[in-house]
Order: C-alpha cells, then sequence, then structure tokens
C-alpha cells in the first residue's frame, strides 16, 4: 500500500510479448490487474507485441518493447 501511494497518478506502461494468439492469457491477465485497481487508459497501458507463430521474430519484438522504455515486460507462449 505504502508504495502504491507514493506512485499515485503514476501511468504504468506494460510491454505484452507473444508468440502466437494471446487469449484466454489477455483477457484474464487484463481482468486480473482490473480486479487490483489497474484500469486501461486510466492507470495503465499495454504495449503488445505477437510474433504471428515465428519464433525467430521474438528477440527484435522484446527489443522494441525494451526500447520504448515500459515499466515491464510480460512474456507468454501460448
Amino acid at each position: 500500500p505504502v508504495a502504491s501511494r507514493a506512485q499515485a497518478g503514476k501511468v504504468f506502461r506494460i510491454g505484452v510479448l507473444v508468440l502466437g494468439q494471446p487469449e484466454p492469457f489477455w483477457r484474464i491477465f487484463r481482468e486480473t490487474l482490473r480486479d487490483h485497481g489497474y484500469v486501461e487508459g486510466s492507470n495503465i497501458e499495454f504495449d503488445f507485441r505477437s510474433a504471428e507463430f515465428v519464433p525467430a521474430r521474438l528477440d527484435a519484438l522484446a527489443a522494441e518493447l525494451a526500447a520504448l522504455n515500459v515499466d515491464a515486460i510480460v512474456a507468454v507462449q501460448t
């Protein structure tokens, strides 16, 4: 609670990297964050990248997300 009060008003940017299609992970992930007070467009934003089932693209997409200076990167294999 103390850490969250210290960062009140901050909009967190989360990079999301998936190999293929994100469902159902994407829906559950967003719902869980919402349950914890993170509302998309209010205090959290997502930068989403999919390798479209081409594993060789993952490195470049991860580098792209890192270059965006996101607060965290979530990588999911679907």
